[in-house]
């Protein structure tokens, strides 16, 4: 399940991806942008979440 990151004045509240199968959360918060799109980086590790042109 994805909740969409949204913001309020300028900080970016952070989006999450939840596991369904325990409901473990894994947080993201902006961090810059890839390929001119938004690119987020996991808050408890150096994991990042980007668009890729070939995948979308």
């Amino acid at each position: 399940m994805l909740v969409p990151g949204i913001r309020v004045g300028v900080v970016a509240v952070p989006i999450e991806f939840v596991r369904r199968l325990d409901g473990l959360v894994y947080r993201f918060r902006r961090d810059g942008t890839f390929n001119g799109r938004p690119s987020f980086k996991r808050l408890d590790l150096e994991l990042w979440c980007r668009w890729l042109p070939e995948r979308g």
